[in-house]
């Protein structure tokens, strides 16, 4: 085809065209003047497009009735079928089915000189149509190299998905006249004001299911009416292959999703909103397509054009999909007749059109796509023309001028864009500044900022960021406590109290300000608690998270029903003051120090103050209004009907004062409270006052007094802080029990004490009877580090044994197979197990292979609660590690209140490919270790070389042989000679333990200098309420204490962590001399080094920041994120350089998983 783009391009004939309201749009924003010629050289395509198509297609009537006619129809008269496709790349096409028993070539099409092919299939001779409602149909079609394909026909009204199978097939849709819908009620007139509720129907329940049509039509729709909502917006209703693209990854453009229910049923659903008086929008995915073959339209004719660009530009690599080529005469009859056939056929009552950014732009640069744009305009000359009632949005980021303005003025014609830089300044207010430092400012900048006289939709959160891997406002603003602490007899915690405020004072200011029409995405509106994650084979194709649970907030327990009922109540005064439409707005205050944010709008002198400090509430506070008069309040989140505290008088009356202030002519005095209540023990001690109260900290006599936090005035500098505690014990007696206890001197608890010493410092299991190194605890070293004994009162029974006699009897291996096939009178064990390669997991590591981690509620007093601690003394007795989550030994792929992320080790994976390896795990990791107390430690790994299956070991000591607490560091680092020595010894050590087959994979220290870059200007947990105290100055004060993880590194001298940085690459270099110079008898032996900077990188390019992969509070290891990353490296590594250490898939994983269920856990 030829480009028509081009042809017209060369024309020039655009300088002298007219665009009829130009001088309206250059008076609306003098800013375009300079570009009315680029603007008119669009509109001369525009127009000379319309007048191509009145003349050779009769017109845009005709030509987007296409739908009628392209595709597979029903003649009802002769019952013929008719079948007419455009495939110019194709040799041949041909159609089959149920129909014909696939037969391939029964019934040939014809070409004509437009690669438009025509098919014929004959009535039956009774007359009859030849193919039924509801029979699988595809087309097939010769390739130009001659190969044979099946395709899905482009305009296919239905399309399934056969039972075990990821391919979908195309339906024959002809229901019998009676199970045709028929709609009853009328389509809303074109209404403004839109409150829209944007909803996907197949998580539209709290059953663990695709949800229905028929769900939806009967339980959500009133849901919405009666929240106060006049717009429905639908995602995920053109059909798509893929469920967890959200919808967006379209395979069959006229065909609504099967997976919700029929067509009819859809119709119902849409009638039954008209019903209500509601707005339907259809999200429409024109931007890009589906890249699948089988099902969708790539390749369709066997080459990478048809529809798409055959080029770069027909790629759309953010998003692995395919890009249109808008302006082929085929492309653009396809795509303006799917419009028509949305709003005709089902009777939506428009569309938000998804990715336009990605339409009008060839790249991420300024190089704009006219073709896309000129399709635009077509699309929303087809919309007006022949649906005027119709309304559009535009999902588009760029802010480009003239895409909401009418095509008269040269613009793209859409009513309305998506204001989407509001939900990045949320999740940025949130996720990276203090309360206390956010900029009012800025806020009400970010709101308001928007083309004028081009309409936007206001959100204060999009769908994207309830999938799994984000977060709602809700989840930044409630963390783990939107699980533990929103009944309403639980505790109202700082961290709840903070969250419920927010949540209201969030999504009000952005109703306000952000837009002409709001939108609330599903589940949003009541803060719901859990993400989105569709089936898939990481969750094990799970419906548990693929749904919307709303029941929460019509359970009178749950504070969900407060926010639902805020919600309502915005839209109820939006309703009744009609703010939305309003063009009078005006802010007249964002004072910085004081966090008020006062606003007009609208026609009723509609006011909204905003109050959002921590801790200031304001009495008499002076704000200026525009109209004199009296005011009264209409709306108050601080109401209890909203879980507020009723600290607003909402029976008060204002009268406004002659009196100027912030350039508004009269004002008036109001209480505004501030955001959140906190009440609680010292709240105006430091945490080193409390500290020296509680003589966990102390000043030795000729060292310098450590310091966290400033002193609060001049006054009390010469006041140390051993006074300052001694006072503070003094005003809160009950301290006192705190102080005097010794309980380690108590008679019986001295023996436990010494016990419990032993444990921590001999590395083994504080219970094992037999003492083979397993324990059947989960704590003091048990089958949190170790896998669990299945048997304590033996010490032939353990994880890693040979099974013997194949375990018909005993389970000598503990991994929970054993017993006979009584069908084959074999043991399980040899049937199950014995055609695989049996291998276990262990590490030698420090406190980052043990995964040490101190959850950041216990030092945030903005999280603090008793739910906090309620697993204390399981993270103190696992020594403040967390193994059972660690990138090598991992098995619990759970939440914890404490920490998040999920778990991805080398032990799951090796588990994954063989079950016959459950429970084969060691981890041998100790805080503090080097290299030097290694080659003890080491011998606390338990393996026979004759009776137990071979075993891959990770030496994984990342830090310490460079990083100590002490002033002269460097003088207590590792030398080279003695890290060879050191390695040497334990490879040596282990080469009489090991059995044969067995692999040793050994690797370097990490380079810990780019961690202070990272994060020494942010604010650490302790600083995140009252004083802030940056990382830098924690790392200081670390130091003073001389506790310091690694003054190497954790330091504002920049030499000292080069010099730091150069022993640890000095030593890596050993590791890696002496691995390369070993020669082992029973194992393998090889070096990997995972690059620090290799793994922020691929984190970035996933979308985060590199200071999310680091512990919060000590500010020095990686957490749980960063394990499941340095893990899917190694893995990535052995997978390319050693797969031969690997387990191998074994093909009984599923009779396993059958019979014996989850092996007796863990």
């Amino acid at each position: 085809m030829i480009n028509l783009q081009r042809v017209l391009e060369a024309t020039k004939d655009h300088v002298n065209v007219v665009v009829p309201e130009l001088d309206r749009l250059v008076k609306l924003d003098p800013y375009l003047a300079p570009y009315q010629d680029e603007i008119r050289r669009r509109y001369y395509i525009f127009q000379k497009l319309l007048k191509q198509l009145e003349s050779e297609e009769q017109g845009i009537d005709v030509f987007t009735s296409a739908y009628k006619h392209f595709g597979i129809h029903i003649n009802s008269q002769t019952n013929e079928i008719n079948i007419k496709e455009w495939a110019p790349g194709a040799k041949a096409m041909y159609i089959r089915g149920d129909f014909n028993n696939w037969q391939e070539k029964q019934y040939p099409f014809t070409r004509d000189q437009w690669g438009i092919w025509r098919g014929t299939i004959p009535h039956l001779p009774d007359g009859s149509p030849a193919i039924k409602h509801g029979q699988a149909i595809k087309l097939l079609l010769e390739t130009s190299d001659g190969e044979l394909v099946d395709r899905i026909c482009p305009w296919s009204r239905y399309v399934q998905r056969p039972e075990k199978s990821n391919v979908y097939h195309g339906v024959f849709y002809n229901p019998p006249e009676d199970q045709i819908y028929k709609f009853k009620y009328s389509q809303p007139k074109k209404r403004d004001r839109l409150k829209i509720y944007e909803a996907h129907v197949g998580i539209s329940s709290s059953k663990e299911e695709v949800s229905t049509y028929e769900n939806f039509r009967i339980n959500i729709i009133p849901h919405i009416v009666k929240q106060g909502y006049n717009t429905i917006q639908l995602m995920a209703i053109m059909e798509h292959s893929y469920y967890a693209s959200f919808g967006y990854q379209v395979t069959n453009f006229f065909a609504a999703s099967s997976r919700y229910g029929t067509p009819e049923e859809l119709k119902a659903l849409i009638d039954e909103a008209h019903k209500h008086d509601l707005t339907v929008i259809l999200d429409l995915v024109h931007s890009h397509s589906s890249k699948n073959v089988l099902d969708g339209l790539n390749m369709f004719d066997g080459t990478a054009g048809c529809f798409f660009h055959d080029s770069p530009r027909g790629y759309q690599t953010l998003w692995d999909s395919r890009c249109f080529n808008y302006l082929t005469r085929e492309v653009m009859r396809f795509l303006l007749s799917n419009i028509r056939y949305w709003l005709e056929e089902f009777k939506f009552d428009g569309f938000r059109f998804d990715g336009v950014s990605s339409m009008l732009y060839h790249s991420h640069g300024l190089a704009t796509d006219t073709d896309s744009f000129n399709y635009l305009q077509l699309a929303h000359h087809v919309i007006q023309t022949l649906f005027p009632e119709s309304i559009t949005i535009a999902e588009e980021v760029s802010g480009m001028p003239t895409l909401c303005r009418p095509l008269a003025e040269g613009g793209a014609g859409f009513d309305y864009r998506l204001a989407m830089a509001i939900p990045d300044l949320w999740i940025k207010f949130l996720r990276d500044i203090r309360d206390e430092d956010w900029q009012i400012g800025h806020i009400a900048w970010t709101l308001t900022n928007r083309r004028w006289s081009e309409k936007n939709v206001a959100y204060a959160e999009s769908h994207d960021q309830a999938l799994v891997g984000d977060k709602t406002i809700a989840h930044w603003l409630f963390n783990e406590q939107i699980y533990s602490h929103m009944s309403v007899f639980a505790e109202r915690t700082p961290v709840v109290e903070r969250g419920l405020a927010l949540h209201k004072m969030i999504r009000l200011v952005t109703y306000i300000l952000g837009g002409e029409a709001w939108l609330n995405f599903e589940g949003n509106e009541f803060g719901h608690p859990e993400w989105l994650d569709f089936p898939r084979e990481g969750n094990n194709e799970s419906y548990k998270y693929a749904r919307r649970l709303f029941y929460l907030c019509e359970d009178d327990t749950l504070r969900y029903k407060y926010l639902k009922a805020w919600d309502k109540a915005m839209n109820d005064l939006e309703e009744e003051y009609k703010w939305l439409t309003a063009t009078n707005t005006f802010v007249s205050r964002k004072n910085e120090g004081d966090k008020v944010i006062v606003i007009e709008r609208g026609d009723r002198n509609l006011m909204f103050i905003f109050n959002f400090h921590v801790s200031n509430s304001y009495t008499d506070y002076r704000i200026g209004c525009g109209q004199s008069g009296k005011y009264k309040v209409v709306l108050d989140s601080d109401a209890k009907s909203f879980d507020g505290h009723g600290r607003i008088n909402d029976e008060q009356i204002f009268v406004a004062e002659n009196i100027m202030w912030d350039d508004r002519p009269f004002s008036f005095q109001i209480y505004t409270p501030c955001t959140i209540i906190i009440d609680g023990f010292a709240k105006n001690e430091t945490s080193d006052v409390i500290c020296h109260s509680l003589k966990i900290c102390r000043t030795d006599p000729g060292q310098p007094e450590c310091r966290l936090y400033q002193v609060k005035s001049s006054s009390l500098s010469s006041i140390s802080l051993g006074q300052s505690g001694s006072n503070l014990r003094q005003n809160h007696p009950s301290l006192l029990p705190l102080l005097t206890s010794k309980i380690c001197t108590i008679p019986g608890i001295d023996e436990i004490c010494k016990i419990l010493e032993q444990v921590f410092n001999n590395h083994i299991p504080l219970v094992d009877i037999d003492g083979d190194r397993f324990g059947t605890e989960a704590t003091f070293r048990g089958s949190s580090w170790r896998g669990k004994d299945c048997n304590d009162l033996s010490s032939k029974i353990r994880p890693g044994a040979r099974s013997m006699k194949g375990d018909f009897l005993i389970d000598h291996n503990c991994n929970g197979i054993f017993g006979m096939d009584s069908s084959t009178n074999r043991p399980w064990e040899d049937e199950l197990c014995n055609d695989t390669q049996r291998i276990g997991v262990a590490i030698l590591g420090d406190s980052v292979s043990a995964h040490f981690h101190i959850p950041e509620q216990w030092l945030d007093a903005s999280q603090a609660s008793s739910s906090v601690f309620e697993h204390m003394l399981f993270i103190i007795e696992n020594e403040l590690d967390w193994p059972q989550l660690s990138g090598s030994t991992g098995y619990l792929n759970i939440s914890w209140p404490n920490i998040a992320g999920e778990t991805r080790s080398t032990y799951a994976r090796f588990f994954e490919r063989d079950h016959c390896n459950h429970r084969d795990y060691q981890n041998i990791a100790v805080n503090g270790a080097r290299s030097s107390s290694m080659i003890n430690i080491s011998k606390t790994l338990t393996r026979d070389p004759e009776n137990d299956v071979p075993l891959l070991v990770f030496y994984a000591l990342v830090g310490n042989d460079v990083c100590n607490g002490y002033p002269n560091t460097i003088d207590h680092m590792t030398t080279v000679k003695e890290m060879r020595t050191n390695v040497l010894t334990v490879l040596t050590y282990l080469d009489t333990i090991l059995p044969k087959g067995s692999h040793v994979l050994t690797t370097g220290l990490a380079n810990g200098s780019l961690l202070y870059e990272l994060l020494h200007n942010r604010i650490h947990p302790l600083g995140r309420v009252g004083t802030p105290v940056t990382y830098a100055q924690f790392y200081t004060y670390l130091s003073c204490l001389q506790v310091s993880p690694c003054n190497g590194w954790l330091t504002t001298n920049d030499t000292l962590r080069a010099l730091t940085s150069q022993r640890a690459i000095d030593l890596s270099a050993a590791i890696r001399n002496v691995t390369l110079e070993y020669s082992p008898k029973n194992f393998d032996l090889d070096y990997f080094y995972v690059s620090v900077a290799d793994v922020f990188a691929e984190w970035a390019a996933q979308g985060g920041e590199p200071w999310q992969l680091v512990e919060s509070v000590d500010g020095f290891h990686i957490n749980q994120y960063g394990h499941a990353l340095v893990s899917d490296f190694t893995w990535t590594w052995l997978e390319k350089n050693k797969p031969h250490w690997l387990p191998p898939w074994n093909p009984h994983n599923a009779d396993i998983e059958r019979i014996f269920k989850d092996q007796g856990g863990y």
